[in-house]
């Protein structure tokens, strides 16, 4: 058991892991915890358990931070976030005049942040039973369920579902906001143009022109690589009355000098919905606040002497990641393909 205790002291420690690991996968848990000490055995498992958490919640391919921003929240209470006008053009102060006062009106945005997370449990004989390997890969899998449950609440719920925000309008309004084209053509390049278009003459809420430029195309899977060749191509197209691409008229196309980036999501499901982004850096859009700023699940080990692993011969695991949201700007983002 020496060379066995060594190991998985090497692989505690960072060093050798490779060799480590190689031995040890296939090893019965038992075997580990009898070598290495339940005290240490178990702190190992969850510093291992934490960090293939983190794994798994960084490897799902997520669109959420490319429309928002984070913030931390110190508790459950309602945040409320002042979504702030702009001021008019300076005024001319001729000489001795006094300077004139301006004044910015707020709107106010608000949301609370709550808990989302999972729990199973493992028994003695499955611990028994596996190895090392095996049962390592749960923590991985929880990384990656948080993960596309965060994806979820931003693109799904605060985005292709249209929701209600502060103004008491829908997020996407012909008429009240002007970022959406209403019209359900489906993602095509002429529909591209009318959103660029479209994105560019908006204005802040005192009228003024915002003067951003798109930075992201996020699209369905299915629209991906048309909106990516659209995008990065220099063809000319021709369009006649319907919007239907007639012929390349030329290899001067302005569409790359925009240098929008396209993303696609699984979990944009609307068939033909595009939506064209400012970025969060250069105007306010969507606010994510995380629970004391952890945007990672936590994870927790039930004691295993009492309870319900004393009375179940099982130890429950549980994965917890505290979060809310809301906009606080429509105007950084514009829908085109589909009708209000």
């Amino acid at each position: 058991m020496k060379n066995l205790t060594n190991h998985l002291a090497e692989f505690k420690e960072g060093s050798d892991r490779d060799r480590a690991r190689r031995q040890a996968m296939d090893m019965p848990v038992a075997d580990f915890k009898e070598a290495f000490g339940k005290d240490d055995f178990d702190s190992l498992m969850l510093d291992v358990s934490h960090l293939r958490i983190a794994k798994g919640y960084n490897s799902v391919q997520t669109c959420w931070r490319d429309i928002s921003t984070t913030t931390s929240a110190s508790d459950f209470k309602t945040r409320y976030i002042a979504a702030g006008g702009s001021f008019g053009d300076f005024a001319e102060v001729k000489e001795l005049d006094s300077y004139p006062l301006d004044n910015i009106t707020d709107e106010q945005a608000s949301y609370t942040v709550a808990k989302y997370g999972k729990m199973f449990g493992v028994s003695m004989e499955a611990r028994a039973n596996d190895s090392l390997g095996e049962l390592g890969k749960w923590g991985q899998r929880f990384g990656a369920a948080s993960a596309r449950t965060v994806e979820k609440f931003v693109l799904q719920t605060n985005l292709q579902s249209n929701p209600t925000i502060y103004d008491s309008v829908a997020l996407f309004s012909a008429s009240s906001h002007s970022n959406s084209t209403n019209s359900a053509t489906g993602y095509t390049r002429a529909a591209l143009i009318d959103t660029i278009e479209l994105f560019m003459n908006q204005t802040d809420r005192d009228g003024n022109a915002m003067s951003i430029a798109p930075r992201l195309l996020l699209v369905s899977p299915n629209d991906l690589i048309p909106a990516m060749e659209d995008v990065r191509s220099a063809g000319k197209m021709a369009f006649d009355q319907n919007d239907a691409t007639t012929t390349i008229v030329g290899s001067d196309s302005a569409l790359p000098s925009f240098g929008i980036q396209v993303k696609a999501s699984p979990y944009l499901t609307t068939s033909g919905a595009f939506y064209l982004c400012a970025s969060p850096s250069e105007t306010e859009m969507f606010e994510m606040g995380f629970l004391n700023g952890k945007q990672e699940p936590e994870l927790m080990v039930e004691n295993s002497t009492s309870g319900f692993s004393f009375e179940h011969d099982a130890e429950r695991v549980k994965g917890r990641i505290v979060y809310g949201g809301t906009w606080v700007d429509y105007r950084g983002v514009v829908r085109g393909g589909v009708a209000d």
